[in-house]
């Protein structure tokens, strides 16, 4: 495969993308709040739930494939396009929508932060701080294959599998979290259904990395700061390690992130002018389902937000009541995003309860000690509130995690918050003088602090659970843009900036690998074509045995496969996803050749992360009778 042939589908993907953003378009003209920052960040979570919508309905019908798609795609820009021309401008044409928003982007001004100031050297350094940021993206994105342990062992194989079968199958897997919501994996399939590669999968958190920093944005500009600040805090953000890293890295948490702040923004901006009510509430329904058919998780982050939703209802103000208007149009389009909001957000919990009979499959749910759905010996997740939990999550944060020495900025965060120089440094300092000083601060805390301990009083301790939190760190961005807009000494004004784009300065340089290749790597990579690279040929973490394993087997041949239940299964199909793979299992009892022939597979490939371990496993090959051809490779006999 040439690099041609990757670029040249990226033309009918930037049709389909145009024609979502054309719906998103037409979705948010009855959704808009009156504030454009505002009315920006809905149309971009509008296009991320579009999307993902569009996946999971092609998905169901069988049409998963790029010229479907793009069929559908361009004959809805054409219905549009005529229509347009026949009939003139409608808010109902995704066509005029476009046109209307190429007009309004004509008029955006990018360079406001330097001219609209006495001080343009300071919108100058925030132009920069944001040019850095995307170049190391775009350098992540290029040249890295997917490379975090959890999404090559079952975030990924999903996509693999619907894209190799063109609809939403579910696949014979050893890795039990494989059933687990999935709304994510959506919207990364649209990142690789059209190029038919992964080369771009890693751009797929982008998206959401851009609404959790605009939200941050928007959360500043509606407590009262000023533009310059509200861009201030929300790189402040967006350079925490923790949440710079898993914007490349192709896992869930920072979509949950920035549906949190999304969802804040909303409120926040509610509190300050008590408009549109209906609006934010629809909004809000359609971003909860969402994070509800991604990650669980949102479910306890709730409460904190619920804080938010009280003070607007305190500080609401007496505006015009909105029109009590029951016009078919509108009792449709709350329908529809009803109907919509249900579909995203419980599809996986009915196909579960189909399939499995137990909608959190392969969580057993327990309701006050009593089994309600599962065995009890499925793979158990905590899943309601603990005290004890909380207590011990509070005392691994406060005295190992929040230091982050344990381990380099990676996108595992193990046994680290992530959260960075910043965070540590004027953070904390700046968070409690803001608590006892003032009063946005306080119950800003509370909203974030609230969320916090009842997300660590729902997940077990573990070395890994501060992914679950990368919304956290606008708490003190926030609050540092908050105390620092107050500060009327020029002087400690001017140091606490230095300190903090010091402090960003570190969490860059910490962020510019991802904390496990070495340089020998990273020039490997950048020597391949972006054709050639792929995990398979990163070597992490087990060597190069995937890599020659692809190599070895003929590309016709199906790939049997057995790894462990956290084991890596993502490499197999190959970055082009041209490699069939079945699992096969191994236990005493199992005729492995007999197996192997029953799923069609002469090769198996066999992987452990521990010696011991894989040499109880070999053992079973060599008396099933199976030769060993490579490293971790074997062949049935009659081969």
């Amino acid at each position: 495969m040439h690099a041609q042939d990757l670029l040249l589908p990226l033309l009918p993907w930037a049709v389909a993308n145009l024609f979502v953003l054309g719906l998103a378009l037409v979705v948010r003209e009855p959704l808009r709040v009156g504030h454009r920052r505002l009315d920006l960040l809905t149309l971009g979570f509008l296009h991320i739930f579009l999307t993902t919508l569009v996946v999971m309905l092609c998905g169901l019908a069988g049409w998963l494939d790029r010229m479907p798609i793009f069929l559908v795609s361009l004959a809805g820009l054409l219905t549009g396009w005529a229509w347009h021309r026949l009939r003139g401008p409608h808010p109902a044409n995704p066509w005029s929508q476009l046109r209307r928003g190429a007009a309004a982007l004509g008029k955006l001004r990018p360079l406001a932060l330097i001219t609209a100031s006495q001080r343009p050297w300071t919108g100058v350094f925030l132009l920069l701080l944001i040019l850095i940021q995307a170049v190391r993206l775009a350098v992540h994105v290029w040249y890295l294959p997917p490379y975090v342990w959890d999404v090559l062992s079952y975030h990924l194989p999903r996509v693999a599998e619907w894209v190799q079968h063109h609809g939403l199958v579910i696949f014979d897997t050893p890795v039990a979290r494989s059933f687990w919501p999935a709304n994510h994996e959506l919207f990364q399939s649209w990142f690789v259904l059209f190029p038919h590669h992964d080369f771009l999968i890693d751009a797929a958190d982008i998206p959401f990395y851009l609404l959790a920093a605009g939200s941050v944005y928007s959360a500043a500009r509606s407590l009262g700061l000023n533009r310059r600040l509200g861009v201030f805090a929300a790189l402040l953000y967006a350079y925490t390690p923790a949440v710079a890293l898993h914007a490349t890295a192709c896992k869930n948490d920072l979509a949950i992130a920035a549906i949190y702040l999304f969802v804040l923004a909303l409120l926040l901006d509610w509190r300050e002018r008590s408009t549109h009510l209906r609006r934010r509430l629809v909004l809000i329904w359609l971003a909860l389902c969402l994070a509800v058919g991604t990650k669980a998780t949102i479910a306890f982050l709730v409460p904190g937000l619920l804080v938010v939703a009280f003070q607007g209802l305190r500080a609401r103000r007496e505006v015009e009541p909105e029109p009590a208007s029951r016009s078919p149009r509108r009792t449709l389009g709350l329908a529809a995003a009803g109907a919509a909001g249900l579909l995203i957000g419980g599809f996986w919990y009915l196909r579960n309860l189909a399939v499995f009979h137990n909608p959190f499959h392969p969580t057993s749910f327990r309701l006050f000690g009593r089994l309600i759905f599962g065995t009890g010996s499925g793979l158990e997740q905590q899943g309601s509130l603990s005290l004890t939990s909380l207590v011990r999550d509070l005392d691994l944060l406060l005295h190992e995690k929040i230091f982050d020495f344990r381990d380099a900025f990676t996108a595992e965060l193990h046994e680290i918050t992530g959260w960075g120089w910043f965070v540590f440094c004027c953070g904390w300092p700046i968070l409690v003088y803001g608590i006892l000083r003032e009063r946005r601060v306080r119950w800003l805390a509370g909203c974030f602090l609230l969320s916090l301990a009842c997300l660590l009083a729902a997940v077990s301790p573990d070395p890994w659970n501060m992914r679950f939190a990368l919304w956290f760190p606008a708490l003190p961005a926030l609050s540092f843009a908050l105390v620092i807009g107050r500060l009327r000494i020029p002087a400690l004004r001017r140091t606490f900036y230095l300190l903090a784009m010091a402090c960003l300065a570190l969490n860059l340089l910490g962020t510019l690998d991802i904390g496990r290749l070495s340089p020998a790597v990273w020039k490997a990579m950048a020597g391949m074509g972006v054709a050639e690279r792929s995990t398979a040929k990163l070597g992490l973490y087990i060597g190069g045995s995937y890599g020659r394993a692809l190599a070895t087997v003929p590309p016709e041949e199906v790939l049997g496969f057995n790894v462990n239940p956290n084991g890596w299964i993502y490499p197999l199909y190959g970055a082009d996803y041209s490699r069939r793979i079945r699992y096969v299992p191994i236990d005493p009892v199992t005729e492995i050749p007999a197996a192997m022939r029953q799923r069609g597979v002469w090769y198996l490939f066999v992987s452990r992360p521990f010696p011991q371990e894989l040499e109880q496993v070999e053992a079973l090959l060599s008396r099933g009778g199976l030769q060993k051809i490579g490293d971790g490779l074997w062949v049935r006999p009659g081969a």
